[in-house]
């Protein structure tokens, strides 16, 4: 049985913590910290006490500080447990460079992001954060070791450095360069490119998935400034509202992640988040304002409709920390009358003038009622983007269970915003 530090054996670890007992990870993690001059390590299970909730609420929200402070951060990034190691045998050989021109072939070995991402580590969400947080990382991999930090990339392969890119994560971006005010939309984007990735890795227990990325949402709020569009500077962003894993600031914006096709799409009853948020789902998700594949902001603007405004938002928190779990919410807007969309078989059928089916994107492969709605929320050039919902027992509430991508034939959604406009508008909440 691995050590770990409980409120039972707390008072003699602090006397002496056996080395023996450690997993072999650990043991070569201690290893390498002395080997590279430094005196002290943090692990988790050693310095957070197991089992006890109360501890691990206050060291958790402490985890920004713990990563973003250290000096060094050591992935064991292929060991699917404790007892693989860090110092693994390795055949490293050359890369070349993998380019076709005037007919010549090279070579170009993987990118550290590439193969992180297939790696264990690269699966694990709190690994994601940790990763994130860190200023320098050292990976122990199984055909070499790999090096980051905010100004290069290195690995064992390819006898060269490269230039560290900043636009595969934006915010990174902003931290080297000491952070920045910048617009709503501006922020939604910026914090869709962190939460997208993230949300294909897995945490061991269901109810951490919003704790696994709380770190990083204390780091957003450090460094990123918003700007009104007067140019007036306001409050932090947690002082604006932190939703369930989204910013009230650029709200609207975050509403419209969905959950691909290829993708494991179902709700656990372990997750609490409302249905709006994108921490209800068990699974990745995206967002067409972003190129998931390069992890890129798309250039071309989304507009929000004049006849969706959000009201207000709120969640029920399970714990004192506003980054924390949540357990359900209210989302009230105000806008168009609803559209009411019939499904036959599985399959949506939609019913309007001007309008050509676009993409379908349930959060779940679960069950839904026969009868369900369409909510518009923004424009991206010639396409409608916006939620699909169904009702509750409630009057007036509603459930996401969806979102959806329209596509115009006349190439005009000014001219549809115009007719909604001229209905009279409602009010409904999405739970």
């Amino acid at each position: 049985m691995p050590l770990v530090a409980t409120r039972d054996n707390l008072e003699s670890l602090l006397t002496q913590i056996p080395f023996d007992r450690l997993t072999k990870t650990f043991q070569d993690a201690i290893e390498a910290t002395r080997l590279l001059g430094f005196e002290y390590i943090w692990i988790d299970s050693l310095c957070i006490l197991q089992g006890d909730e109360q501890d691990w609420l206050v060291e958790a929200s402490r985890m920004a500080d713990v990563y973003s402070g250290c000096t060094i951060n050591l992935v064991a990034a292929d060991g699917p447990d404790g007892s693989f190691g860090c110092f693994l045998e390795r055949d490293v050989k050359p890369s070349q460079i993998n380019m076709y021109h005037d007919g010549q072939h090279t070579q170009l070995s993987p990118s550290l992001h590439t193969y992180l991402s297939r790696t264990a580590a690269g699966s694990r969400g709190w690994c994601f954060q940790e990763t994130f947080l860190s200023t320098r990382s050292l990976y122990f991999c199984r055909s070499q070791m790999f090096w980051e930090c905010r100004a290069t990339r290195a690995h064992e392969s390819l006898q060269l450095t490269r230039p560290w890119q900043s636009n595969s994560i934006p915010l990174r971006a902003w931290a080297v360069k000491g952070g920045g005010r910048i617009t709503a939309q501006e922020i939604a984007i910026q914090w869709l490119a962190l939460l997208i990735p993230y949300s294909g890795t897995a945490v061991t227990c269901p109810k951490d998935k919003l704790f696994a990325f709380s770190g990083i949402a204390r780091f957003f709020d450090q460094e990123v400034g918003y700007q009104t569009d007067d140019g007036a500077s306001s409050a932090s962003l947690s002082d604006l509202g932190y939703l369930a894993g989204m910013w009230r600031v650029g709200l609207e914006y975050q509403l419209l992640w969905y959950v691909p096709h290829d993708a494991k799409r179902r709700r656990k009853t372990s997750l609490l988040a409302p249905s709006w948020s994108w921490a209800s789902v068990d699974g990745a998700v995206k967002s067409k304002q972003i190129n998931s594949s390069m992890l890129r902001v798309k250039t071309t603007p989304w507009i929000i409709r004049d006849d969706f405004e959000i009201i207000d938002c709120t969640t029920n928190l399970t714990t004192s920390d506003v980054y924390g779990e949540a357990n359900g919410g209210a989302l009230t807007v105000r806008c168009a009358p609803l559209k009411k969309i019939q499904t036959y078989a599985g399959r949506v059928h939609f019913r309007f003038r001007d309008l050509r089916r676009g993409g379908v994107y349930f959060d779940s492969s679960d069950s839904h009622s026969w009868t369900l709605f369409m909510l518009p929320v923004a424009f991206e050039m010639n396409k409608t983007w916006g939620l699909i919902i169904e009702a509750t027992k409630t009057k007036g509430v509603y459930r996401r269970v969806g979102a959806y991508r329209m596509k115009s034939l006349s190439g005009a959604p000014r001219e549809r915003q115009v007719m909604v406009e001229q209905s009279s508008r409602i009010m409904i909440t999405i739970i």
